[in-house]
């Protein structure tokens, strides 16, 4: 039912979401804050790591959270988001806004705290970043 309510795609992304957060769970991530070591192991975005030739951070970093209540508030607005922006633009147009802003909110990160670990699903409207 919530897949038809968002669109294939935005249901597609919540979904990927969640599930890589399981993942790293079931890893022995702590569910209410993660440490930046193991954020790093997942791929998270990093300037000396990224800055370094592993610019694929720049995307795995927008599938991977803090904690619960990062992961729940991202997805809570990539919710709200989604209905309307898939449906004026259609699932291409949304996955192209999705990753152009996922991948500059990344960039953004970079730019103003390179030495930060950062990830999240909100691209430029909200970053979680914790200092090393």
């Amino acid at each position: 039912y919530w897949v038809s309510q968002l669109g294939m795609l935005a249901g597609t992304i919540v979904f990927v979401n969640v599930a890589v957060f399981a993942a790293m769970v079931a890893r022995g991530m702590p569910i209410v804050e993660s440490d930046g070591q193991m954020m790093l192991d997942w791929g998270a975005n990093f300037g000396p790591m990224t800055m370094n030739g592993q610019w694929w951070r720049l995307v795995t970093c927008m599938f991977l959270h803090f904690g619960i209540v990062h992961l729940a508030l991202n997805m809570w607005i990539l919710w709200g988001l989604a209905q309307i922006t898939e449906r004026l633009v259609g699932s291409t147009g949304f996955a192209i806004v999705y990753m152009a802003s996922g991948i500059a909110g990344s960039i953004a990160s970079l730019a103003w705290h390179p030495a930060a670990v950062s990830a999240g699903a909100s691209g430029g409207r909200i970053r979680h970043s914790e200092h090393r």
